[in-house]
């Protein structure tokens, strides 16, 4: 089982993809986290020192290459990656992508008291914040309401959405353990 979490910043794939599973007794991979491997700088470095074309290619690479390498897994993926080359296809094709759905309103707020660095936020001033976010939110929605599941809802749980994979007879065996 291959489970593709996307989503804006913010809307909670890191959190919801460990928990997940742990549950299932798979893999957690964060996209993000193998490309600070692989290139050995910060997401927002990579993107000052050699341009989001360049950071955008080694993305779709790894995703490629981990999709292939692992058997079963809960992936987080980077919150522009279904929005270049094939990536939304691909994972659709090896496995099942969930768009976790965060309103607006609560990732602007999760966003404005985060304390991490988003490279998707590099450079914006405080005043043009919610105005940029809502901008990139309104650009990616198409593209990640192509996922082949959508969760909407401020507040969800790891378990509601291992209960809708099981309804819909997407996870066939019990967790392990």
């Amino acid at each position: 089982m291959k489970i593709f979490l996307l989503g804006m910043p913010g809307a909670g794939k890191t959190t919801l993809g460990s928990q997940i599973a742990e549950i299932l007794s798979v893999s957690f991979l964060e996209l993000d986290q193998q490309i600070i491997e692989k290139e050995k700088l910060p997401i927002q470095d990579i993107f000052i020192q050699k341009g989001e074309d360049y950071f955008r290619q080694v993305e779709s690479s790894l995703l490629k290459k981990l999709t292939l390498k692992h058997q079963d897994f809960v992936m987080s993926i980077g919150g522009g990656a279904p929005c270049f080359y094939d990536n939304l296809e691909f994972m659709n094709q090896h496995g099942i992508s969930l768009f976790i759905n965060v309103s607006f309103n609560e990732l602007a707020r999760r966003l404005s008291k985060s304390k991490k660095k988003r490279p998707l936020l590099y450079g914006i001033e405080r005043d043009d914040f919610s105005g940029e976010l809502k901008q990139k939110f309104q650009y990616r929605l198409p593209y990640y309401q192509k996922a082949q599941m959508v969760f909407q809802n401020d507040h969800l749980t790891p378990g509601e959405i291992i209960f809708k994979l099981r309804s819909l007879d997407y996870l066939k065996e019990k967790p392990k353990g």
